[in-house]
């Protein structure tokens, strides 16, 4: 159940960053990293990892929406 969590809110924030990012303008380099980083986490099991990298990427989006 709660990879199906982790997985339900990796995909809406990867659907947010997308449009965030096209939004803004914000380097897709640098939040896609941190996308790279949560599915590769997700792939490998680690959880509080991906949580950390989805995290991460939100932070980014919300510096970017915030200039």
């Amino acid at each position: 159940m709660l990879i199906f969590s982790t997985i339900a809110i990796f995909v809406a924030i990867s659907i947010i960053a997308i449009q965030q990012a096209y939004a803004t303008g914000c380097p897709t380099n640098f939040v896609s990293e941190h996308i790279t980083n949560a599915k590769t986490a997700l792939q490998n099991g680690n959880n509080e990892e991906v949580l950390n990298q989805l995290q991460l990427a939100e932070d980014a989006i919300g510096m970017v929406s915030a200039e």
